[in-house]
This record gives C-alpha cells, sequence and structure tokens, in this order.
C-alpha cells in the first residue's frame, strides 16, 4: 500500500528528466540572448564597415549596407600594420581571459564551483568561515584589480556581460540549490555560491557611468559577506558539534538550547537577504544605482529575487530551530565561541551604521571614487516608509510561503536545481565549460577592445 508502482516511478522519473531538460535550456536560452544582446554592437560596427560613407551618417540609420563596399576595409590595411594589431590584440584578449578564467575557479562561480560544497561539507567549521570570508574573496579581488587597474581598458561591455549573466545564474541557482538542501553546513555552502554572485554582477555595472556604485558596492560586499558567512559557518559548526549532526529536519529546539548561537545565524542570514542597515542592503542598493546610471535596470531585478530566495531557506532553518522541545546536547560551546559568532553577524547588519568616513577607505588610491558620498547617497532612502516596506512586505510573503508548505522548502524546484548543479559539477562538464568560458571571455574582450 504505501509503496510506489514500477510504473509510477518511471513516469516520476520521466518528469525529473523533462524538468531538468527546461532548467538546462532555460539556462541556455538566457546567456544566449544575453551574449546576443552584447554582440549587437559588434554586429553594427561590422555592418557599418562595409556602408558607403553617406549610409554610415544617415537618419535614420540604415542597417543593411546598399550596396557593400569594401572601400573602408582596404584602406585600414593598406595605412597601418593592421594584421601585427590584430595578432597583439588577439594575445592580450586571451591572456586577460585565461588570467580571468582562472580566478574564476578559484572564486568558484558557477560553473566553476564544483569544489566549493565538498571541501565546505569535509572542512572544520573554522576552516570553512576563513575558506567562504577570506580565500575565494582574494581570487576575485585578483580579477577586480586586472580589470580596472592592471589593464583599464579591458572591461568592454561584450565580456562585462558574460561575468554578469554568470554572476545572475550563481544567485539564482545558489540559492535554489541551498534552499534543499538536508546538511545545514552545505546550505550554508551554496549559499556561499549565490552570494557570490553579486561579486560579478558589478562588471556589467562598472562600464561607463556606473563605474563608482558598481565598485563601491563589490567592496562592501566583500566585507559584509566575509562577516555574515564566518558567522553562519561557525554557527553550523556548533550546532553540528552540539547535536552530533547538522541535517536541518532535526533541528527542533536547538534555538532553546543555543540561542545566542541561533540569533547570530538568523542576524547573519537578515543581512545576506538585505535588509536595512545591513551591508547587503548597502550592495543592493548600489547596485540599483549603478543600473539607474547605465540604463541597464534589468540587473537590479537579480538581487530582488535572490534576496527573497536567501530568506526562504533562512525561515525554513529558523522554523525548526525554533520548534519543539529542548534537546539534549552531546557538549555545549563555550561562551566566547557563541558570542564571535554573534559579534560577526551584527558587524554584517550594523554596518550601513558606521560613520561615512570609514567608507572613504574603499576608496584609497582611487582618486575619482568618492566612495562615503556614494554609501549616503545609498542610505539616504533607507528609513523612508515606502523603502521599509519594500523590502520587509516581501520577506514576510516569503516566510509565510514556506512556513504553509511546513517547512519542507520547494522540493519539485529544489529537485531540478539540484540536479542541474549536480551536472555542472561533473568533472567532463566543469572541463568543458572552463573551456568554453575561456574562449568566449576571449572573444568578448577582444570585441569590446
Amino acid at each position: 500500500m504505501g509503496g510506489v508502482s514500477r510504473g509510477s516511478r518511471g513516469w516520476v522519473l520521466l518528469d525529473v528528466v523533462a524538468a531538468m531538460a527546461v532548467a538546462v535550456a532555460g539556462l541556455a536560452l538566457a546567456v544566449s540572448l544575453a551574449a546576443a544582446w552584447s554582440l549587437l554592437p559588434a554586429a553594427w560596427q561590422a555592418l557599418t564597415a562595409v556602408k558607403p560613407e553617406a549610409q554610415i551618417t544617415s537618419s535614420p540609420a540604415v542597417w543593411v549596407p546598399s550596396p557593400p563596399t569594401a572601400e573602408h576595409v582596404r584602406s585600414l590595411l593598406e595605412r597601418k600594420p593592421f594584421a601585427r594589431y590584430l595578432g597583439n590584440s588577439a594575445f592580450v584578449a586571451l591572456a586577460a581571459a585565461l588570467m580571468t578564467t582562472g580566478l574564476m575557479a578559484k572564486t568558484a562561480l558557477l560553473p566553476l564551483h564544483l569544489w566549493l560544497p565538498p571541501a565546505h561539507a569535509g572542512a572544520p567549521a573554522p576552516a570553512s568561515a576563513i575558506l567562504s570570508a577570506l580565500v575565494v574573496k582574494g581570487s576575485f579581488f585578483l580579477v577586480l584589480r586586472l580589470w580596472f587597474d592592471v589593464m583599464p581598458g579591458l572591461p568592454g561591455l561584450p565580456a562585462a556581460t558574460v561575468l554578469g549573466v554568470l554572476g545572475a545564474c550563481a544567485i539564482l541557482l545558489g540559492n535554489l540549490v541551498a534552499l534543499g538542501q538536508v546538511r545545514l553546513k552545505l546550505l550554508v555552502a551554496y549559499s556561499t555560491v549565490a552570494q557570490i554572485g553579486y561579486l560579478f554582477l558589478i562588471f556589467p555595472l562598472a562600464v561607463g557611468a556606473g563605474s563608482g556604485p558598481a565598485l563601491t558596492a563589490g567592496t562592501l560586499q566583500i566585507v559584509s559577506h566575509a562577516c555574515a558567512k564566518a558567522a553562519m559557518f561557525l554557527a553550523a559548526g556548533i550546532i553540528a558539534y552540539a547535536l552530533g549532526h547538522d541535517r536541518v529536519r532535526d533541528l527542533g529546539g536547538i534555538a532553546r538550547a543555543l540561542p545566542v548561537t541561533v540569533l547570530g545565524f538568523a542576524l547573519a542570514g537578515l543581512s545576506l537577504v538585505g535588509l536595512q542597515p545591513s551591508g547587503g542592503y548597502l550592495v543592493k542598493a548600489l547596485l540599483q544605482s549603478a543600473a539607474d546610471l547605465t540604463g541597464q535596470g534589468a540587473w537590479s531585478l537579480v538581487p530582488l529575487a535572490g534576496g527573497l530566495l536567501t530568506a526562504a531557506y533562512l525561515v525554513r532553518v529558523l522554523a525548526c530551530a525554533l520548534s519543539g522541545p529542548r534537546p539534549s546536547l552531546i557538549q555545549g560551546p563555550s561562551r566566547p565561541q557563541e558570542w564571535l559568532v554573534l559579534a560577526l553577524a551584527l558587524a554584517s547588519l550594523l554596518l550601513g551604521l558606521l560613520p561615512p568616513e570609514v567608507f572613504g577607505l574603499i576608496g584609497v588610491g582611487r582618486q575619482d571614487l568618492d566612495t562615503a558620498a556614494l554609501v549616503v547617497g545609498a542610505l539616504a532612502s533607507a528609513w523612508t516608509w515606502d523603502s521599509l516596506t519594500g523590502s520587509i512586505a516581501p520577506v514576510l510573503g516569503i516566510a509565510a510561503l514556506v512556513l504553509l508548505l511546513k517547512r519542507q522548502g520547494l522540493p519539485t524546484a529544489g529537485l531540478i536545481v539540484t540536479r542541474t548543479d549536480a551536472a555542472l559539477r561533473q568533472w567532463a562538464i566543469a572541463g568543458l565549460s572552463l573551456l568554453t568560458l575561456t574562449l568566449g571571455l576571449a572573444a568578448g574582450i577582444a570585441l569590446g577592445r
């Protein structure tokens, strides 16, 4: 009676395969559309190169040259050593792409994140805290310096769009996989995969007028995420040590046994959600400002979706931790351990309350970047009624939805994205992704130059 027939299992398997195919196709379509949009200027340049002189400046614009001419191309080849310039450009683009892709793998940006979940699953909690807070941030900082300091002419829109799309996919997929995890430590690990996506979301927004807010957002994300994620990993380690396991469904009553630890976990999660006055809120406000300045408003929708998904898995964990009687502990943690978790969480949550002069340290070495003024501008409307309700109301709605589903998350969506994530973490697919991204970035960098 309680079993599942073979035919039913077959239909379930077919549904899972179909759902995975739809998810992969959707991801591929999103990447393709973004790539096509970013390559549109390059296509316009190529068509302009074969237009007669009168059609280049005509109004309305002429897309298809009539008749096409090779005069401009011939003039370019005759006047300058074009082949040498082309070879130099290709060499620089390939070198930059190789360095960027290698650092992306170190940063664990999707789809090069195959090493991060197993590393966190097997590492002690303090090691996971350091790995998430500092190690992955170091490689990202090198990417930032490479693109905007070492090679300031490098960040063209095509290559930057590729990085932005990967960041957006990391935010969405990472949060969805986190929502479906059964172990607390792996949930926090996939939360790291998602939060890394915000770091790369800044690249398309940093090209042009939005460079100031975008770069400031990236730096604040490094600091805010480091504090919040260190607190969450330490809290997960304390809970696992006290209970002997970290199964989310079996955390009932742990908030009564370890109130300071659970409070620190919750406050760090609120920073990741992006509620005022946390570092997460500042990051999202600055990304919104950069999107408005550059006319790329679509990018600002990704942090909103990411914040809601973060709230979903946070509520799922807290609903389990707050329900049920006080469990018996194998061994309780020391008070300094618990207070360290709370201190790190508060540092991330209250980042927006620091004096503006502190944020000026972010712009040291950049004469054109007034970070203090940018942060003050982002905080200007933080405490208005519209801003507060716009932040809190969606989070409460997500919380109600998760509780309505009896703290089980979204099983169907979780199954789909978990299978997709498992496929992306296969060595063969990861190797192919590495090669594809390198060539794609090289082409994007060359077109952007």
